[in-house]
């Protein structure tokens, strides 16, 4: 199982979609936030961001981690790549809930860099103003998404074009299941 960390805009979601290219199944923590948030008739990014903190506080730090590790579990997924892991209590979770070992990759990409692809790709919850993806940077870090970052096992820097970041994307991706087996692979 593989656990996928990193600051907003940095790449995650493209790491995740070469994953699925290689068999991973994929579940995007951000899309279940989305998803309840859509449920509760919240659909502004400011309003989904205030939700998801609202319910990690209402049902504690890892309320998204368990929501998604439930998803996976009743899915019967054996090779998984979860997008979006915010903290190593998040990553304990999956842990626990699914019985798995989880290795967890970073994607490191720079601040202006991340700022540009956010503010280029319109998702719903996405900050319009670099004002506001400090905040969002802060806020996930508050959260505990650069120690988790700094406990990663793996790395990938995302400080290129597309083609390429994908490209070492797949590279990183065998590596791992070289090295993990079953771990990465299960």
């Amino acid at each position: 199982m593989l656990l996928v960390t990193g600051m907003p805009g940095s790449g995650k979601s493209v790491f995740a979609s070469v994953a699925a290219s290689l068999g991973f199944e994929v579940f995007s923590m951000g899309d279940v936030v989305r998803e309840f948030a859509q449920r509760a008739g919240i659909t502004e990014a400011a309003e989904v961001n205030v939700f998801a903190d609202r319910e990690r506080k209402d049902h504690g730090p890892d309320v998204w981690a368990i929501r998604t590790a439930e998803r996976i579990a009743e899915s019967g997924a054996r090779r998984v790549v979860v997008d979006g892991v915010r903290s190593r209590f998040e990553a304990e979770v999956f842990e626990r809930v699914l019985g798995k070992r989880a290795v967890v990759v970073a994607i490191v990409a720079p601040r202006m860099e991340r700022y540009r692809r956010i503010l280029g790709r319109g998702r719903v919850d996405d900050p319009e103003s670099i004002m506001e993806l400090q905040s969002r940077d802060w806020r996930e870090i508050s959260w505990g998404v650069a120690e988790l970052i700094a406990l990663a096992d793996y790395y990938i820097v995302n400080d290129e074009d597309l083609d390429s970041f994908m490209e070492k994307s797949k590279k990183k991706l065998r590596e791992i299941l070289e090295r993990e087996a079953p771990a990465g692979a299960e």
